[in-house]
Order: C-alpha cells, then structure tokens, then sequence
C-alpha cells in the first residue's frame, strides 16, 4: 500500500513456513537497514513471554486442524494450516497435534480425518482485516470452533495473540 507514495521504499517479507520467533528474526534483518535508533529487543522480548504463555494455556497433546477461513454448517474451507506461524511453532514445542503434513498449507482428505482422534477440535480461522473484530463462536456437540481475530493469519506476533484468545476462550 504503501508502495504508491513517492520517496517510500517498500519492503516484502516472506514469512511462508516461519514460526514466529523467526519472523520476528527475518523483520530485523530485513527493516534493519532502514530504521535509525530503533530497536527490536522490546518486541522480540514481548514475543517470547507471549509465547511462553501460550505454550502454558494451551491443552497439552490435543489434537486442533486450523482451516483458513469459517467452518460452515456442513462444509469445511479447502485448506488447513500446519508447518506455517505459530502452528508451526506449537508443533515444534510439542504443545499440538494436528494434520499429518510436511507442507505449510494442505488441501485435507476426507479418509485422514476420519482418521484422526474423534475429539480433534476443528478451527475455523478468519483475519476480518481493518474492521479489528474479534470473536469466537463454538458448536461443541460438533468440536467445531470459528475464530475471528486480527492477524489471525499472518505469521507473527498477531497470531500469537490470536492463538492465546482462542485458549483463553475454549
């Protein structure tokens, strides 16, 4: 957006298949050059207690898929996340099970869900952009979770924080 305003040097960071520590590292690296008298020792500190807090609200073992976008009534997004930002992450800490993938983002198949714990709790995903709204809506008697919070799917510190209201809410 930004990019459309002269004299404004736009920066890309791919942060596909990163966790958010590294995001965090990748941004320094990236912004670094850029920035005068600033530092990133602040947020990467704030990043590392949430993400000690995280690891201590989240249910242990359980096993969650993450789709990207609402579940609907009877009817599932086509994909889920699973080697990408803070799933990535909880799996690397041994905090989650989910999906069985190498991949970042997978196109589910119907025989692996079936095959998977009966009590797997399904998560809808969806980042409502600038209207900044948060919510979660829940169908227990189907394990079947919508949550809704900026950022939600943009590896880094807002999926964090996304991750702990989820928890904080189930």
């Amino acid at each position: 957006m930004l990019a459309q305003f002269e004299g404004i040097k736009a920066v890309e960071i791919k942060t596909r298949s990163l966790t958010p520590p590294e995001v965090m590292q990748k941004m320094e690296k990236e912004l670094a050059p850029y920035l005068v008298g600033c530092s990133f020792a602040d947020l990467s500190l704030r990043l590392n207690s949430r993400l000690a807090e995280l690891k201590k609200i989240a249910a242990q073992n359980a096993t969650f898929l993450f789709f990207l976008g609402s579940i609907g009534n009877n009817r599932l997004p086509e994909l889920i996340m699973v080697q990408d930002g803070v799933v990535k992450w909880m799996i690397q800490e041994g905090v989650l099970k989910t999906y069985p993938s190498e991949l970042p983002y997978v196109n589910w198949s119907a025989k692996i869900l079936n095959s998977l714990p009966q009590d797997t709790i399904q998560v809808g995903v969806k980042d409502p952009g600038s209207l900044l709204e948060k919510s979660i809506s829940k169908n227990k008697g189907r394990n079947v979770i919508n949550l809704t919070y900026p950022g939600a799917l943009i590896p880094g510190s807002g999926q964090v924080e996304a991750m702990i209201y989820l928890y904080q809410n189930l």
